[in-house]
């Protein structure tokens, strides 16, 4: 017998450029499939986000091959390429449209951290992609809790709050560690950490 959840899975999205994906990426997938009850959270890395044109990424291969080190034996968690196989500038509406036409009837919900909100809704066709996921925005404690203007007076957007980590990690502090050969640990899962550094990514070891 076929479960009403099973027909209509409850699928949560993280996108980046995961370059490279660290601690916060992981837990930040990890606390939404808890506290939202989610069948299975989607990694996927952009193969051109469209607010970092101006900036080389490493390979696709790179990012891929790091972000499925981090989600290795993580129920739940999955890593997902359809951007990278897609190519062009990643717009998020595209994805979501992909996925509902591969998933029809799934509840999509788009993960973001709190300092997207005051700017997602300048995003990509953003009055349609409100439509059909459910926001997931987590919030740092002690920032601001006030949803902008343009967010709720977007029709049919529906949102859930969450509680961030305290400590946040930026990929732009592990790269620069990377090139100062500093240690990763604790920024990144093992794992990466070492493949950036057999790789010798960022500068690493160099």
């Amino acid at each position: 017998m076929v479960t009403e959840k099973s027909k209509h899975p409850r699928i949560g999205i993280l996108g980046g450029s995961f370059d490279p994906v660290h601690r916060t990426h992981v837990d930040l997938a990890e606390r939404a499939r808890d506290a939202l009850g989610l069948d299975r959270v989607l990694l996927i890395p952009a193969a051109h986000p469209p607010h970092k044109l101006d900036r080389r990424l490493s390979s696709d291969a790179d990012r891929l091959a790091m972000l499925k080190l981090a989600l290795e034996g993580r129920e739940g968690l999955e890593v997902d390429d359809r951007e990278l196989r897609r190519g062009g500038i990643s717009y998020t509406i595209d994805t979501v449209e992909d996925l509902l036409a591969q998933y029809p009837g799934a509840e999509i919900y788009l993960i973001i951290g709190g300092d997207n909100l005051a700017d997602i809704a300048g995003w990509r066709r953003f009055p349609d992609l409100a439509r059909q996921v459910i926001l997931v925005a987590f919030r740092r404690p002690g920032s601001p809790q006030d949803v902008p203007l343009a967010l709720r007076e977007t029709p049919g957007l529906t949102m859930e709050v969450l509680a961030a980590p305290l400590s946040a990690v930026s990929s732009t502090e592990i790269r620069k560690r990377a090139a100062e050969g500093a240690s990763l640990a604790g920024l990144v899962p093992p794992p990466v950490a070492e493949y950036i550094r057999r790789k010798r990514l960022y500068g690493a070891n160099k």
